[in-house]
């Protein structure tokens, strides 16, 4: 990443210098218009210039709004294992997993909800995308059995 910001860095002097002057506004009929022609002229961007200078927007926006380069795995892993954690929690220690469950889940169903929409800025998310949709469905479920159980509870 941070060589690709260099080389476009040094790069963009090279292609600034490619530039033609504008062309001429006035008719050279007369000596008036040929000096106002040479006072107002102005160097007009060529080609490979405002080529450069696209290219390189694009690049550093992409590279300025990714800055870790990352697809959003490893957030949602984490929401996949705080799931995975809340469910055992749920199954071994009843008391402990019930009280666990509404922090614990809305953590893991953030953090899956923030892998899921850094997964969805790549052009190829691959297996990221999967990950984050089990986090928020473990997440959700683990949630929901709170609320079962709390309704059950006060019902």
């Amino acid at each position: 990443m941070i060589k690709r910001l260099l080389f476009y860095l040094l790069f963009l002097p090279v292609v600034a210098s490619a530039s033609v002057p504008a062309a001429p506004r006035f008719p050279e009929n007369n000596h008036t218009n040929v000096v106002a022609r040479n006072e107002s002229r102005v160097k007009k961007d060529g080609f490979l210039k405002r080529w450069a200078k696209k290219r390189l927007q694009k690049r550093l926006g992409m590279l300025l709004s990714r800055s870790d380069e990352g697809t959003g795995l490893g957030f949602a892993l984490i929401g996949v294992g705080i799931g995975i954690i809340l469910v055992a929690l749920f199954i071994v220690f009843p008391y402990v997993g019930f009280y666990a469950a509404a922090p614990g889940g809305l953590v893991g169903l953030l953090f899956s909800i923030m892998g899921l929409r850094k997964a969805n800025q790549w052009q190829n998310p691959g297996a990221s995308k999967g990950w984050a949709k089990a986090g928020i469905i473990i997440n959700s479920i683990v949630i929901g059995a709170y609320l079962l159980i709390l309704g059950l509870i006060n019902g």
